[in-house]
């Protein structure tokens, strides 16, 4: 692989014990195909709002926080470890900076709240200025999981990062969505909104009730990215409203959320209902599962 496809040189300060992680599945991507800022030149078209270049700019929170921390990883582990660090934008100073600060207020992980602070402010800069970003916003992601590899430690230390780098783009995503006064057309949509106003512990909590997950610390506030959390990071069977999944991703799915008993329910998320007790429609909202969810369990329970 060229240098050129991660635009990415960190250094001498990559040293430290990670845990191994298997990277051959990652699919590395220049940092201009197309996930880096959104464009638009007629001047008879108006500019896309902050949030509408946000969820075009990260698609998907999780896969994109994924991404920034395997493509930091490889980075660490392989060219450019004896090469020199030159971050454009989450620099070491700035990280030290932040940490001082959160260590002088007493906050809790200090290291992990400095970079994320900084991230956050990056991150709020660009998409107020519409998404026009140099470097693309796919760089600073990563410059920040760099640094958070640097100063994290543990065996989890990866899941850590992605979880890290996630949590911030949530609030940036919620940031925008609570100053966007664009039209809202589904309903759920509104819901969602409505919850960024809320007082924190008004908000409704969505907690991963899988207890070693760090999220089970956590707790998302929108019903949307846990329902992504348990797809993408625990492999559940969560369809997607109006998509029909291929029999490979089928394929993926973890077994023991499969052959367990229990299946989770769609809507209310939080509901795991047991498949002798109640069947196939869940006790708290009444809502059935999935005919394609409730088929491929059966053909695997049978097999």
């Amino acid at each position: 692989m060229d240098c050129a496809d991660l635009q990415y040189t960190p250094g001498p300060e990559a040293s430290g014990d990670l845990c191994q992680y298997d990277l051959t599945s990652v699919s590395m991507r220049r940092s201009d195909s197309g996930d880096s800022t959104a464009t638009y030149s007629s001047d008879s078209i108006s500019p896309p709002s902050p949030l509408q270049v946000f969820n075009m700019t990260v698609s998907d929170i999780f896969e994109t926080a994924n991404y920034a921390t395997l493509a930091a990883k490889f980075a660490l582990d392989n060219q450019y470890r004896g090469e020199t660090f030159m971050p454009s934008v989450i620099t070491s100073e700035s990280v030290r900076e932040a940490i001082q600060r959160a260590t002088s207020r007493q906050r809790e992980y200090p290291e992990r709240v400095g970079v994320q602070d900084v991230l956050t402010k990056q991150l709020h800069h660009v998409f107020s200025r519409h998404g026009v970003s140099f470097p693309p916003v796919s760089v600073i992601l990563q410059e920040a999981a760099h640094q958070l590899l640097l100063h994290l430690k543990g065996f989890d230390v990866l899941q850590r990062c992605c979880l890290a780098i996630a949590v911030v783009l949530e609030a940036v995503q919620a940031k925008l969505e609570q100053a966007s006064s664009r039209a809202f057309s589904r309903a759920a949509d509104l819901k969602r909104h409505r919850q960024t106003h809320l007082s924190d512990d008004m908000k409704k909590k969505y907690r991963c009730d899988y207890k070693k997950c760090l999220r089970h610390q956590e707790a998302f506030v929108r019903d949307d990215h846990f329902r992504d959390h348990l797809r993408n990071f625990h492999k559940e069977d969560l369809t997607r409203r109006g998509k029909h999944d291929e029999q490979d991703w089928w394929l993926t799915r973890a077994k023991s959320a499969v052959t367990s008993g229990w299946w989770r329910c769609n809507k209310c998320l939080l509901t795991r209902v047991k498949i002798k007790q109640h069947g196939w429609v869940c006790p708290t909202c009444s809502t059935h599962c999935e005919t394609q969810r409730r088929q491929f369990r059966q053909s695997t329970m049978s097999a």
